[in-house]
């Protein structure tokens, strides 16, 4: 198998305004974490995934990848 390998250690939604964006924090097997930055076209659409991730704290990247994300907000920018 090939792909990322760890474990989503935190998420954190952007204080910027607007919030559109989500940040990872991954700590492989063995190794020292990093952060990854997921960017959306709406603060709503990271709103939402930041909160699936969320929910999915502690669990391996791989596990994740296979959640069905639900039908997200269409609201439009600003």
């Amino acid at each position: 198998m090939t792909g990322e390998v760890g474990i989503l250690d935190a998420v954190y939604l952007s204080q910027l305004i607007p919030p559109d964006r989500v940040y990872l924090v991954i700590k492989p097997e063995g190794g020292s974490g990093y952060l990854g930055t997921l960017m959306f076209e709406t603060a709503s659409i990271a709103k939402a995934i930041f909160d699936i991730l969320n929910t999915h704290l502690n669990k391996r990247i791989s596990e994740i990848a296979a959640v069905d994300v639900p039908p997200l907000p269409v609201v439009p920018a600003p």
